[in-house]
């Protein structure tokens, strides 16, 4: 899959894909590959639907988890090999939705008060108040606080997107 791998890293390139969308499409690709054993270019609809089946029961994977390898086959499919009409009909598992665990007022101090570094406590405490992915809390800066509007200025957030957040 050498030059085909070659292809799918320019496109991925070109529209703009995050590092970790290049390589979550790229390992997808390959398992599927080494799946087969075959060129992409010679297998058809039926045998992305039997790959599918394949990694729902034999190997355990989640609904999530398939929604990717669709995803990173119909990008492969659509804008490397150019043969869309292979991909059009495949299925996307649904995810259930589930609401995340919200740990007590006495579970989030008893975790700040177990780290013992002043800067990492200060980066847990306005990750959690901010509401911020773990990135953004690295990438904060003294200069990205705004004390006077009460505002944290987080840069390069998700799809490299500048924004604002409240300081709580």
């Amino acid at each position: 899959m050498g030059a085909i791998r070659d292809r799918m890293v320019a496109e991925l390139e070109l529209r703009g894909m995050s590092a970790a969308t290049k390589k979550s499409y790229l390992t997808c690709c390959r398992v599927f590959v080494a799946h087969f054993m075959k060129s992409p270019e010679q297998l058809a609809a039926a045998d992305i639907k039997e790959f599918l089946l394949y990694l729902m029961r034999q190997r355990n994977v989640g609904p999530s988890c398939v929604r990717v390898y669709v995803s990173a086959l119909a990008f492969l499919y659509r804008a490397v090999l150019r043969r869309p009409d292979v991909v059009d009909d495949l299925p996307r598992p649904r995810v259930p939705k589930k609401l995340p665990d919200v740990p007590s007022r006495e579970e989030v101090e008893a975790m700040l008060r177990a780290v013992r570094s002043l800067k990492y406590r200060t980066m847990l405490i306005a990750a959690y108040g901010a509401g911020l992915r773990i990135s953004e809390a690295r990438c904060l800066r003294v200069e990205d606080v705004d004390g006077k509007r009460m505002l944290l200025h987080i840069r390069g957030a998700k799809r490299g997107k500048d924004r604002f957040v409240l300081l709580s």
